[in-house]
């Protein structure tokens, strides 16, 4: 059963490779675009399409939260009393960080777990132009997602290794359930961090 689900996802994703690579950040996140990582390395997708395709994913996402502050339903819902608050608090503290460097609090937003939509949102409420916006973002994007094939391809020799070493699926099936927790426990670990200095 557990075989014919793997069977079943490998041969949907060869068959729409690029829109589901171009989805994963999107939908999936960080996460997505590791899981396609880690299924390029065994050749149910190509590495390259995974990586182009996410990459345009993510900045497909990132202009999306770049737009959303300028609708009138974002102002609407932040002139509240209680979110205008928040709001406030938040971009003061961005706006601390940041020091005026917008472009480097950009760059950093990829780096720092849970940060990105703030900075872009708070970026995107302090009047910064789409074409500069976009020019900042290509190179963290880009770095970022080769990061994120490359752990997926680490993932995957993992995986393989114990595969190989109990000849059980199942053990491996457990240590990719173990690895998508442990990357999920570092995230939270590191935002709760973050967000108590």
């Amino acid at each position: 059963m557990i075989q014919s689900f793997f069977q079943f996802t490998s041969d949907f994703i060869s068959t729409y490779p690029r829109s589901l690579s171009f989805l994963a950040p999107i939908i999936g996140g960080e996460n997505g675009v590791i899981f396609l990582s880690f299924l390029a390395k065994s050749g149910v997708v190509s590495v390259y399409i995974v990586f182009l395709f996410s990459f345009l994913g993510m900045l497909t996402i990132d202009s999306l939260w770049f737009f959303i502050p300028k609708t009138k339903l974002y102002k609407k819902i932040t002139s509240g009393k209680t979110i205008s608050r928040q709001h406030k608090k938040i971009e003061k503290k961005l706006e601390g960080l940041s020091h005026g460097n917008d472009i480097l609090l950009l760059m950093l937003s990829k780096i720092v777990v849970g940060s990105r939509i703030l900075v872009i949102i708070f970026v995107s409420t302090k009047k910064m132009k789409y074409r500069k916006f976009l020019s900042v973002i290509l190179l963290p994007n880009l770095i970022w997602g080769a990061s994120l094939v490359f752990v997926g391809f680490l993932a995957r020799g993992g995986y393989e290794a114990t595969i190989g070493v109990f000849n059980n699926i199942q053990i491996g099936i457990l240590f990719l359930i173990l690895f998508i927790f442990g990357i999920y426990y570092l995230m939270k670990k590191i935002n709760k961090s973050i967000v108590e200095n």
